[in-house]
């Protein structure tokens, strides 16, 4: 069985849904390593998102709402980390804009 607190977020070369992780944790870390690849993240609106690290040949793309986090909300810490590919980190808000576009 799974540790529901901390997802473990894998990707190959074939896209792949991993389906939803729940945040437990006031402050919950998220390593990405890609390599040349394109990893996206869809993330709760009203929760604070950061993101560190990145690679040479990277690139993040990152397409949060401006709203403030909510009080009590945890804090989504996203590491990437690998030589080049495209980091996508987008609200659903977000991603339903895009597809009606």
């Amino acid at each position: 069985m799974r540790d529901e607190t901390k997802p473990a977020l894998r990707a190959s070369d074939a896209e792949r849904e991993q389906g939803i992780a729940l945040l437990r944790d006031a402050v919950v870390d998220v390593d990405v390593h890609n390599v040349f690849g394109t990893v996206t993240l869809i993330v709760p609106t009203g929760i604070s998102v950061t993101v560190d690290g990145g690679g040479m040949f990277a690139s993040e793309i990152i397409e949060t709402p401006d709203t403030p986090p909510l009080p009590g909300s945890p804090k989504l810490r996203i590491h990437s980390s690998g030589p080049g590919g495209t980091l996508y980190v987008r609200s659903r808000e977000q991603k339903r804009l895009q597809l009606r576009q």
